[in-house]
């Protein structure tokens, strides 16, 4: 996953990828910055991300019930809406 120009220390952001693995029930790949193709789990973040910044309600709930684990979604959801609103109020991309 790639975030252009972004600090990385973004605590927001660091909190989010080190509870996906926990979130998911198992390791979760992603290729190093520079790797043209992307994982099932970027591609999934990233929808994930899009459909918050679209307000579509639906497809947030879906593709957050169908990988996370239930008692970890509300977390995943409240963490992945606040790295939106804090990239979306910057200059930063985060993909």
């Amino acid at each position: 996953m790639r975030c252009e120009g972004c600090p990385l220390q973004d605590e927001t952001l660091s909190l989010l990828l080190r509870l996906l693995p926990v979130a998911l029930k198992r390791r979760v790949v992603f290729h190093r910055p520079g790797v043209s193709e992307t994982t099932f789990d970027e591609d999934w973040l990233l929808q994930l991300i899009e459909t918050i910044r679209r307000g579509d309600e639906d497809s947030v709930i879906f593709a957050l019930a169908s990988r996370v684990d239930p008692k970890m979604r509300s977390t995943i959801r409240s963490l992945a809406e606040q790295c939106v609103a804090r990239f979306d109020s910057t200059d930063l991309e985060l993909f």
